[in-house]
C-alpha cells in the first residue's frame, strides 16, 4: 500500500510539474491553469510545497547568448534531512570573493551535504540510532544545567576542615581534608557526579554516532584529492571520490580513529576530542573521589568551558583571539627572548635584589631590610640560576608591567669627602681607600665622627662598584618598560583588537551580501525592487532560492536511471561532472529580462513614432512640391481650357483666319487628359495612398460617380 501511495504521489507530481511548465508558455488566461495557483485546494497546496522552481542558463549554438529556462521539479524527500545548522554553515562559510567563486564553493559543498543527508536518513531508519539520538538530545539539554549546579554547590559548601586552619604552605596530605557532611555531601560527592558521568557517556555516544562519520569522510576525501593532485596527469579527469569503495581493513580503521582525533574545533561548538576529554575527566573524578579524598571534585570547574562555545558572543571573542594565533605565537616568542635577556642582566647585576612584593618603605627606609626592625626581607628571592632570573622577570615584570617593582631598594651612592679641605693631604680620587688616612686634624676627625657616619660606604658615584648599581638599575628598568611594556605587550593587544575588527568587518560584509545581493545571480537588491514586480524578496524566495538549487542538484543525484533525464537535467548533469557552474544564471534573471524586453519594446515604439513623424514631414514636403509641379503644368494651356476660356491655340487659329468648324470639343487630347486629372486630384489622395500605405489609412470617399466616366483612368 505504501508503494502504491508513493507511485500515485510521484505521478501527481509529474502531472503538476508538467502543468506548471505549460503555464509558463500560455499567453492567455486559462481557468484550468489558474487553479494551479489556488493553494486553498489541499492537493494543490501539497504539490506546490513539494515542487521546486528555479532558473537555468542553457548554452545555445553559434555563440548565441545563453537561454534562461524556468524549471519545475519534485523536491526529493531526502532534502527534509537538511537542518538549520547545515544551512547556516554553508550560508556563512561559503567563499564570497566574487560571484563565480561563491557558486563554485556552493557547488563543491553539495556532495558533502548529500552524503551527510544520506547518513542522517540511515540513522532515522534505525530504531536503535533514533533512540540514542533522542536520549542524546535530552542529555544535551540537561548537561549545562547540571555542570553549573554542581559548581555552584562546590563554590558555596566546599571548605577546609577545620575551617581556615590550613596554611598556604601546608602539605598535599593536609589539603585533602575537606569538610562535607550530610545531604550536601551526598549530592556533591555522589549524586551530581554520577548524573554527570551518565550525561557524558550518552553525549559521547551520540556525537560519535551522529557527527564523527561525516567529519572522517571529509578527511578521507581531502586525502584522496591531495593524492590526486600529486599524481595528476595533465588533461586527464580525476575519478570522483567514492567513500564506500575504500577497503574496510585494519589500516582503514586506524585512519578512521586518527581522523576522528583530529576533530578539535572547540570554538565552533562540540567536537570529538572535547567530548572524549570530558567523559574521561568525569570518569576519573568519580573513580578517585572518596570520603578521605574529595579534592578531585574541584576539577569539575573545567567543564564550565562548555559555556563558551554554546554562546555566540563568547564564541566570537574566542575566534577573534585564535584568528591571530600565528602572529600571537610569534610575538610570544619575541617576548620570551626579551625576558631571557632581562633575566641574564638581572642575574649578573641584581641577584640579591629580586623580591615577590614591593618593599615597605617608612620614612625613606625599607622596613624589611632595616636593622632597627630586627628582621630581614622575608620576601627576597636570591637568584642562583639564570632560569630563576628569567622566571622572576616573567612573573614580577611582565605580569605587573614593571620589573622595577620586583627589585629591592637601592641607596644613592655617598661621595667621599676631600681630606684636603680639612687640613689633611688632598685625595683626588675621592675613594674610600684614599680617604682612609692617619690624618689627626681636629676638623677632619669632627667631619668623620659627626657628619659622615657611613664613611665605609662612600666612594666615587660613577666609578665605584657596587655604588654605581643604581644607574644600571635605572637603565635596566627603562629599557624593560620600552621593550616589553610599551612595545611587546601593546603589540599583542593590538593584534587581538585588529582580529576583532577584521572578524567583525568580515561578518558585516557577509551579512550585507546575504541581505542585499542574490546568492545565485549576484544582482543587487535595488535593481529588483525598482524593476521587478515582486521585488528582491520574491525573487530570492521563488525564483533564485539557493536551497532550491541545492535540492535540484540532489534531485539529479537521486535519479538512479540517467536515461530518464530530460534535456535540462542531462545538461546540468554533464556540467556537474566537470564541476562547471555555467548553468547558474549569473547576472541574469527572467524577471529582469522581461522588464528589459519591455523597455526595449517601449524604445522601439518611441523610435517608430519618431520615424512616422519624420515621414509625415517628408510626405507633407513631397505633397507640396508635387502640387506645385502639377499647378505649374496646369498653368499652361490646359488650365485656360479647363476654365472655359480661349486657349492660346484657339487664339492663334483665329488670328490666322482659320474659321473652319473647330469647336471646344475638338481640343487636343492632351488638354482633355490634363483636365480629367485635375478632377482626379481633387477626389483622390494619391500620395497618401501610395507613398505611406502602412502608416495612414486612406480616406474613404464615394468614388461611384467616378467609375461612370473614368472606368480606366490612364497612368499618372
Amino acid at each position: 500500500l505504501d508503494h502504491l501511495n508513493r507511485v500515485a504521489i510521484n505521478t501527481g507530481f509529474k502531472y503538476y510539474v508538467m502543468l506548471r511548465t505549460i503555464s509558463e508558455f500560455e499567453t492567455e488566461a486559462s481557468p484550468a491553469l489558474e487553479k494551479l495557483q489556488d493553494e486553498s485546494i489541499h492537493a494543490i497546496a501539497y504539490y506546490s510545497k513539494g515542487t521546486g522552481c528555479l532558473e537555468i542558463s542553457k548554452e545555445r549554438p553559434n555563440h548565441q547568448a545563453p537561454e534562461l529556462l524556468r524549471i519545475y521539479f519534485q523536491v526529493p524527500r531526502i532534502c527534509s534531512r537538511i537542518t538549520h545548522d547545515m544551512k547556516s554553515v554553508i550560508l556563512w562559510g561559503v567563499d564570497r570573493a566574487n560571484d563565480v567563486t561563491r557558486l563554485r564553493d556552493f557547488f563543491s559543498r553539495v556532495d558533502d551535504l548529500y552524503q551527510d543527508m544520506k547518513y542522517q536518513q540511515w540513522l532515522n531508519r534505525n530504531t536503535l540510532t533514533v533512540l540514542i539520538r533522542r536520549i542524546g538530545a535530552l542529555a544535551d539539554s540537561f548537561y549545562l544545567g547540571n555542570v553549573i549546579l554542581m559548581n555552584v554547590l562546590l563554590l558555596v559548601f566546599f571548605q577546609w576542615r577545620p575551617q581556615l586552619e590550613s596554611d598556604p604552605d601546608a602539605t598535599w596530605a593536609e589539603l585533602m581534608h575537606v569538610q562535607l557532611d550530610g545531604a550536601v555531601k551526598e549530592v556533591i560527592q555522589n549524586g551530581l557526579p554520577t548524573i554527570q558521568l551518565i550525561l557524558e557517556g550518552v553525549m559521547l555516544i551520540n556525537y560519535t554516532l551522529s557527527k564523527v562519520p561525516d567529519f572522517v569522510r571529509k578527511r578521507f576525501k581531502e586525502e584522496y584529492y591531495e593524492r590526486q593532485r600529486e599524481t595528476h596527469v595533465e588533461g586527464a579527469q580525476a575519478p570522483a571520490f567514492d567513500y564506500d569503495a575504500i577497503p574496510q581493513n585494519v589500516s582503514f580503521y586506524l585512519s578512521y580513529v586518527w581522523h576522528a582525533l583530529g576533530d578539535v574545533q572547540i570554538t565552533d561548538g562540540q567536537c570529538f576530542v572535547w567530548r572524549l576529554f570530558t567523559f574521561l575527566l568525569s570518569l576519573t573524578i568519580n573513580s578517585s573521589t572518596t570520603d578521605v579524598n574529595q579534592i578531585p571534585l574541584l576539577f569539575y570547574c573545567l567543564l564550565l568551558w562548555e559555556v563558551f562555545p554554546r554562546s555566540k558572543q563568547i564564541g566570537f571573542v574566542l575566534r577573534a583571539v585564535l584568528m591571530g594565533g600565528n602572529t600571537l605565537l610569534a610575538l610570544a616568542g619575541m617576548l620570551l627572548v626579551f625576558t631571557y635577556w632581562f633575566g641574564v642582566v638581572g642575574f649578573l647585576f641584581f641577584p640579591d635584589k629580586f623580591q615577590f612584593r614591593r618593599a615597605e618603605v617608612v620614612d625613606g627606609n625599607t622596613v624589611q631590610n632595616s636593622p632597627a626592625t630586627g628582621f630581614g626581607n622575608d620576601r627576597s628571592v636570591p637568584l642562583q640560576y639564570v632560569w630563576q632570573g628569567m622566571l622572576m622577570v616573567i612573573d614580577q615584570g611582565v605580569r605587573k608591567d614593571d620589573v622595577g617593582e620586583a627589585l629591592d631598594k637601592f641607596a644613592w651612592p655617598l661621595p667621599c669627602p676631600d681630606p684636603g679641605l680639612y687640613g689633611c693631604e688632598p685625595c683626588p680620587s675621592r675613594t674610600y681607600e684614599c680617604v682612609e688616612s692617619d690624618c689627626q686634624d681636629e676638623r677632619w676627625l669632627d667631619k668623620i665622627e659627626n657628619a659622615y657616619t657611613e664613611i665605609e660606604t662612600c666612594g666615587n658615584v660613577f666609578t665605584e662598584w657596587p655604588a654605581g648599581k643604581i644607574f644600571i638599575r635605572m637603565v635596566y628598568t627603562f629599557f624593560f618598560f620600552v621593550m616589553v611594556s610599551a612595545v611587546a605587550l601593546e603589540i599583542v593587544f593590538g593584534v587581538i583588537i585588529d582580529s576583532f575588527k577584521a572578524l567583525r568587518e568580515a561578518r558585516e560584509e557577509t551579512l550585507k551580501d546575504i541581505k542585499y545581493k542574490c546568492f545565485i545571480c549576484g544582482i543587487n537588491r535595488n535593481q529588483f525592487d525598482s524593476t521587478s514586480s515582486g521585488g528582491f524578496d520574491h525573487h530570492t524566495e521563488h525564483e533564485h532560492n539557493m536551497w532550491v538549487y541545492m535540492y535540484y542538484l540532489i534531485h539529479i543525484r537521486e535519479m538512479e536511471d540517467k536515461t530518464e533525464f530530460n534535456g535540462v537535467e542531462t545538461y546540468v548533469y554533464k556540467k556537474s561532472l566537470v564541476r562547471d557552474v555555467s548553468f547558474f544564471p549569473v547576472n541574469r534573471a527572467i524577471c529582469l529580462d522581461k522588464s528589459q524586453v519591455y523597455d526595449r519594446d517601449k524604445e522601439m515604439v518611441r523610435a517608430k513614432e519618431a520615424a512616422v513623424a519624420r515621414l509625415e514631414q517628408q510626405h507633407a514636403a513631397w505633397t507640396q512640391k508635387i502640387q506645385g509641379q502639377v499647378d505649374k503644368i496646369l498653368s499652361m494651356d490646359g488650365v485656360a481650357a479647363a476654365a472655359g476660356h480661349d486657349s492660346a491655340w484657339e487664339r492663334s487659329t483665329r488670328e490666322k483666319g482659320m474659321t473652319q468648324n473647330v469647336t471646344f470639343a475638338e481640343r487636343p487630347a492632351a488638354v482633355d487628359e490634363v483636365s480629367r486629372r485635375i478632377e482626379i486630384r481633387k477626389t483622390y489622395s494619391p500620395l497618401e495612398c501610395f507613398i505611406m500605405p502602412a502608416l495612414k489609412e486612406p480616406e474613404k470617399v464615394d468614388r461611384s460617380h467616378l467609375r461612370e466616366s473614368f472606368d480606366e483612368p490612364g497612368p499618372l
